[in-house]
């Protein structure tokens, strides 16, 4: 194998495998990438043996072949090499050299025929996607997932689709137990899929597909075969593996009936959580809401650093209430909503509690309070 390749071009490629490769190396091959130099393009491979990406990029081949190398040196080696044409050559035992400028660097790998192979997929079968939907509906669900790896079917995004007379479409949802989002995004054509019943996409794969997103606009493909599900952008492949089991029924963490509704500007809301955030300590951000017309109190109370609190104007004209919750979770649900005010929606001290968007009917958020130590 040899070939030419702009630094750009080889490190987009490289860039995809960063958040696949193996970390626990219970497969030494599986921390390689899988360098395939043919025809006038070089592909691109890694996989963990649940998520596998593969992409083309263009180069100049002045040979055939394959090899692995290690995923996170090869891409730390190109990242620092100036920019322009990178050479790469594949010499005797299984090394590579790399020629960049005055820059020249050995790097071992492994024999390519020990590389797994990706589930094979078919060309028809894909439903397109608008690139920019599925971005937002991952965005906000992706932080409720579970990282609680005794609970797998929670480790994931259920992915359903959605009929709801003229009005067709997926719909995501994720939960951790604590908090819950659901996301419906409107899609034309979705029966193609053939999702009778719902699957949990892995969270990291489902991340995998964020990063592809966020690099390249447009739509992309979709399509489910057997166990796995493949995500298609131009030359870019992302398969993961649907997880087994069954994900909760979230119609049962909805309420059905109506709360105390308050209406709260999203901004104002964020900075009051910040600053009672800064006096909590450690991973939950606990802060005290007492309600009242036109008003909530936001508290946070800590022996070892001390207090602090912060009225906040909002639009409510129902009874008093006082109710707690982790800042943190509250936070990460603001920060996807893109409307300038929110509906928050509290019950009674102990259920769980609604937060909207005040236009778009198509989010909903479900969060748990706590309970704060006095």
């Amino acid at each position: 194998m040899e070939i030419s390749i702009i630094k750009d071009e080889l490190l987009k490629g490289l860039y995809f495998t960063q958040g696949i490769v193996e970390r626990r190396n219970t497969m030494p091959i599986l921390a390689n990438t899988l360098l395939e130099a043919k025809d006038n393009y070089l592909e691109i491979t890694a996989t963990d043996l649940e998520i596998a990406v593969k992409g083309r990029y263009e180069a100049k081949v002045i040979r055939d072949g394959n090899i692995t190398l290690s995923a996170r040196k090869l891409y730390e080696v190109i990242k620092e090499l100036i920019q322009g044409d990178i050479h790469l050559k594949k010499l005797e035992n299984n090394w590579v050299e790399i020629v960049s400028g005055k820059s020249v660097f050995r790097l071992m790998g492994l024999p390519s025929e020990e590389y797994p192979n990706l589930p094979s997929y078919e060309a028809k079968g894909f439903l397109e996607l608008d690139g920019k939907l599925l971005k937002d509906m991952i965005e906000k669900t992706i932080f409720a997932v579970s990282e609680d790896e005794s609970r797998h079917n929670l480790n994931g995004v259920l992915f359903e689709q959605i009929e709801e007379g003229e009005n067709s479409g997926l719909r995501m949802v994720s939960t951790d137990g604590y908090r819950l989002c659901k996301v419906d995004g409107r899609v034309k054509g979705v029966s193609v899929l053939e999702l009778e019943e719902g699957v949990i996409l892995p969270s990291r794969g489902i991340n995998e597909v964020r990063k592809v997103l966020e690099k390249y606009e447009g739509n992309l493909k979709i399509s489910f075969k057997d166990n796995n599900v493949i995500f298609k952008k131009d030359f870019l492949v992302v398969i993961m593996r649907i997880i087994e089991g069954a994900f909760p029924d979230y119609n049962q963490v909805i309420p059905g009936e109506e709360g105390k509704k308050i209406i709260i500007n999203r901004q104002n809301f964020i900075d009051s959580l910040k600053r009672m955030a800064a006096i909590s300590t450690g991973r939950i951000l606990g802060v005290k809401f007492n309600i009242s017309p036109n008003k909530i109190i936001i508290s946070s109370n800590d022996p070892e650093i001390g207090q602090g609190k912060e009225d906040l104007e909002v639009d409510y004209q129902g009874e008093e209430i006082e109710i707690n919750f982790n800042a943190r979770y509250i936070l990460d649900i603001l920060n996807v909503i893109n409307e300038d005010e929110i509906e928050f929606e509290v019950f009674d001290p102990s259920s769980s509690t609604i937060i909207r968007p005040r236009i778009d009917e198509n989010y909903i958020f479900i969060i748990m309070p706590m309970r704060l130590s006095e």
